[in-house]
């Protein structure tokens, strides 16, 4: 049995208006292209292997059946005819019985009554079998599978990071706005040291592209965050200038702050939001 390829060329009407963001989504329009055209084909090619599946079936088993059938039929024959000569050489010595018996005088008895074997009564007879098989059709993958599937792609929502990526480095905004998203999203919230095992494990380099990624690291980037709303808010709600120190907001009294900026050697002076655990 032997199975071709159809030979329709595989052509795609798509036409990109737009640069796609990066290759990842290139890749993913292609395959949806893709799809589209080999699905009809896929499904032609398993009806065809399907029906030339279905025609060796019935060749193969009608020949092994027919061969049984006939073989049983061979020996049922000559059982029936050895019955025959079984049952004539009885009906033989019984009417040599009955002679016998006229002539010593005694009472005759009544010949025996043999039931008569029709050897095509018990033959096989076999029909061609037939086998149709086929297959359903190949059922599309739905929008909200395919949603579905890019979730369990990337569970941890990594894709704004990775897409920010430049040189290698990703951007620090995308890597703060990820952590945030992270702790608001999972209840509870996952730990700083468990974010950097995902980056690390995702392969994603550090802001400074040395080392690995450290709890420190992502929690001053939040904690940073969290100093320049906070700043902004009093500003606004007291009228201070951008020069006032920030050891004068309420609310964030024990964080190390000069009038003039972030005192040196501790987090609020380490730059990019990296720390040394990286190196």
């Amino acid at each position: 049995m032997n199975l071709t390829l159809p030979d329709t060329p595989i052509t795609t009407d798509k036409a990109w208006d737009t640069q796609p963001v990066n290759s990842k989504e290139l890749a993913q329009e292609v395959k949806d292209e893709l799809l589209k055209e080999l699905i009809p084909m896929l499904e032609v090619l398993l009806q065809r292997f399907a029906t030339n599946l279905g025609e060796e079936l019935s060749r193969t088993l009608t020949h092994g059946f027919q061969k049984l059938a006939t073989e049983n039929n061979i020996a049922i024959t000559a059982i029936c005819e050895a019955i025959d000569d079984m049952q004539n050489g009885i009906r033989n010595l019984d009417r040599r019985m009955t002679n016998l018996e006229k002539e010593l005088g005694l009472p005759v008895e009544q010949p025996f009554d043999l039931y008569e074997i029709e050897a095509g009564n018990l033959q096989v007879s076999l029909q061609t079998l037939s086998f149709d098989l086929t297959v359903p059709p190949i059922q599309s993958v739905q929008p909200a599978d395919e949603a579905q599937d890019n979730e369990d792609a990337d569970p941890h929502n990594l894709r704004p990071v990775i897409e920010s990526i430049v040189n290698s480095k990703p951007n620090r905004e995308a890597v703060l706005e990820w952590v945030m998203e992270r702790r608001a999203a999972v209840s509870p919230a996952p730990s700083y040291g468990v974010l950097a095992s995902i980056l690390d494990d995702a392969r994603i380099l550090t802001l400074s592209g040395k080392g690995k990624w450290s709890p420190g690291t992502l929690r001053n980037l939040v904690v940073k965050r969290e100093v320049e709303e906070n700043r902004a808010l009093e500003e606004e709600e007291d009228g201070v200038d951008g020069g006032e120190a920030l050891d004068e907001s309420s609310g964030n009294d024990d964080l190390p702050s000069v009038a003039g900026g972030a005192v040196p050697g501790t987090w609020l002076d380490m730059e990019d939001g990296t720390d040394e655990e990286e190196s």
